[in-house]
């Protein structure tokens, strides 16, 4: 073959390298922009430039040798690679990491070789006949590639061959030396070819006749040289490109599992949930598409935690999402949005029938126990069902609505509700009320009145202290209201404090040593192991004898803090404070504690006072807690009197103490002291 038709066939080559080479790197350069390559897209950029003038000119000098056309891609042609003279050391300095006297002797390189390419350039476009009589001789039979021999190209292709040499010293410098921030391999190799065809250029300059300072002098060429160099180059880097961006794609891709998938349960979570929620709400609104959503809480899953620990309720957290996956998947997305809470969201189902249906069907579908360890394990779950875009426009309204309504529904469990403005509208009442409370609170809005504690004969023995509020707004309502609300909003701290030290305060001023007082303990109080040096210290500052204090707490708050119960009851026992458990009987769960908690006094629960006598079976189970309270030596205190009839009953058989309305209503402390002569 020859010379020159190998060289065009490599050129062809070379051309296609270096343009995939180019589109590869764009595209990434554009995913991931990094400045410290951005040297090499510029180097890319230009080797691709003059491989396409290359191309183009042999193409325009062939079949239109005197046009303006030919005459600038030759001169672009030739001006190109003079751009290697300064992006060498400007590359080097951007590869390799250059201190000291290597980062001073780059600078001159690149400052050295910023002016020659400047003059050589300037010289280039002055001597435009060059390029004219080149151009003539490939008319007149010679080949297009052969210009004017002549000086200028000598000093040019010398400095190409000293800034060659002196990447390669660099290079071979800087990788012992361990500076480099980029693997060379590429590159390197690229060097050693371009070395060959310089060096052998040299040698047919100096030794041959061909010595005419041509660029085209002899084969191979010594563009080709740095054509190669530059197309290993940027195969280099783009292969550290692909590396770093792959490497990236994986970051993120883990950062967004982090970020969208629950880890535990691997579905996706709240945040994929909300999400999606939205995405789909943009898509129903251009479409006028409908779609239901299930909100999924678990029934008393804390206490499985409690009973059987963490892990086995994590496990059987794994078993029931495992099990509505492979259920309902195809229906819908299943997503975990909070510890036992799930929701699903399911396109269509656009009535509360078929809603209603698939609710029913997820209820179904954990009658059957979990088995884990050979032990079996029963959960139900409660389920708020709302229609979007009907229920809610925009995710927060929707989450809110769902609370509202998986709220209503836990209070049945194992069931399921659809939303209802209605509730809304409860939850905005009781937000109302409990700012209405919390300023109540603030502005000590709230009073103790007093009702008497008697006993068989009907004299007084003690008092419990009720809480009343002043403000007539008729949102807050009665205790059994606004207590309830207090302690969810998490104001039974501030209230307990009023109460006690208004209670105190009432001893030690008004009441002295005439009587005692009875208190409620709430659960916050009970749970607190302060508590009973609190109130001993205060009780002390009052002068009051904590064996005229009675403490109150109910069997339910109780059972619900046992564990915690035991020793703050042992604590405030130990102060000298006298300990009822208030609403006894209720679910009789507390039976087997009473021979081992401090208490008392039994306080029986007006629902076994009321129906007596009449109900044969509440005046048996009356008879059993007075026998059972007398039987442990606890003083036996029933409450709910309202008829002498069940005065008459409880008195006959044994019942000590007695409080309700028969005797008196709860008074303002005045009221009470004059009506007992006090």
């Amino acid at each position: 073959m020859e010379p020159i038709l190998l060289y065009y066939n490599l050129k062809i080559a070379f051309s296609g390298l270096i343009l995939f080479a180019l589109i590869n790197y764009l595209y990434i350069y554009l995913k991931v922009p990094r400045k410290d390559t951005r040297a090499s897209l510029i180097i890319t950029s230009l080797a691709s430039l003059y491989l396409l003038s290359d191309v183009f000119t042999d193409f325009f000098t062939i079949t239109m040798p005197h046009e303006d056309t030919a005459r600038f891609l030759v001169l672009l042609k030739e001006l190109i690679p003079l751009l290697f003279l300064f992006m060498a050391p400007y590359y080097l300095g951007r590869l390799y990491v250059l201190k000291g006297p290597l980062k001073k002797i780059n600078l001159g390189f690149f400052l050295g070789g910023l002016m020659a390419s400047g003059l050589i350039a300037a010289a280039i476009i002055y001597e435009l006949i060059f390029i004219h009589d080149a151009i003539n001789m490939a008319v007149n039979g010679g080949t297009a590639r052969v210009l004017s021999p002549g000086l200028l190209y000598s000093i040019r292709n010398i400095l190409f061959a000293v800034y060659l040499i002196y990447t390669i010293i660099l290079m071979l410098i800087s990788e012992m030396e361990n500076k480099s921030s980029f693997p060379i391999k590429n590159i390197f190799t690229g060097l050693v070819i371009s070395s060959y065809i310089v060096f052998y250029y040299i040698y047919i300059i100096v030794f041959t006749s061909q010595g005419d300072g041509s660029p085209y002098a002899g084969f191979p060429h010594f563009s080709l040289g740095i054509v190669i160099f530059i197309v290993f180059m940027s195969f280099s880097i783009t292969d550290i490109s692909v590396i770093s961006g792959m490497k990236l794609i994986d970051i993120q891709n883990t950062i967004n599992k982090s970020l969208y998938q629950d880890p535990a349960l691997g579905l996706p979570n709240r945040h994929c949930f909300k999400n999606d929620l939205l995405n789909e709400l943009n898509t129903s609104f251009h479409n006028d598409i409908n779609m239901s959503l299930f909100f999924l809480d678990i029934d008393d899953f804390q206490n499985i935690n409690e009973s059987y620990g963490e892990s086995v309720g994590n496990e059987l957290l794994r078993l029931l999402s495992r099990r509505l996956a492979e259920n309902f998947a195809h229906a819908g997305t299943l997503y975990r949005i909070g510890g036992d809470e799930f929701a699903f969201l399911m396109k269509g189902a656009a009535t509360n029938e078929e809603a209603g249906d698939f609710a029913a069907k997820i209820i179904s579908s954990l009658r059957n126990p979990f088995f884990l360890e050979k032990e079996s394990y029963l959960m139900t779950v409660s389920i708020a069902i709302l229609l979007v875009p009907r229920d809610g426009g925009n995710p927060d309204i929707i989450m809110n609505n769902a609370y509202s309504t998986i709220h209503s529904a836990k209070k049945k469990k194992n069931t399921y509700i659809f939303f209802d403005k209605a509730l809304l509208e409860g939850s905005a009442r009781n937000i109302n009320t409990v700012n209405l409370l919390r300023n109540c609170i603030v502005n000590e809005e709230f009073v103790l009145h007093y009702q008497p504690i008697v006993d068989t004969e009907g004299k007084i023995v003690c008092a419990e202290a009720l809480l009343r509020c002043t403000n007539n707004n008729p949102e807050i309502g009665g205790p059994g209201n606004f207590i309830p609300l207090i302690e969810k909003a998490g104001l039974m701290k501030d209230l307990d404090n009023l109460v006690v030290r208004k209670a105190f305060y009432d001893m030690e001023m008004k009441i002295k040593n005439r009587l005692g007082i009875s208190i409620n303990m709430s659960a916050a109080q009970l749970t607190d192991p302060a508590y009973g040096d609190f109130l001993a210290s205060f009780a002390k500052q009052h002068s009051i004898e904590s064996g005229r204090l009675i403490l109150e707490i109910t069997e339910t708050t109780l059972m619900d803090n046992i564990l915690m119960a035991r020793e703050s009851l042992a604590r405030l026992k130990n102060k000298g404070f006298i300990i009822a458990i208030d609403d006894f009987g209720k679910g009789f769960s507390s039976l087997s504690y009473l021979a081992e908690l401090p208490v008392d006094i039994l306080k029986i629960d007006m629902d076994f006072v009321r129906p007596v006598p009449g109900d044969k079976k509440k005046e048996m189970l009356a008879k059993y807690i007075i026998d059972l309270g007398k039987s442990l030596n606890l003083t036996v205190l029933a409450e709910g009197f309202e008829q002498p009839e069940q005065v008459d009953f409880f008195r006959k058989h044994g019942c000590a103490l007695y409080q309700g309305y028969y005797f008196s209503r709860p008074l303002p402390l005045q009221d009470l002291l004059e009506k007992y002569s006090l």
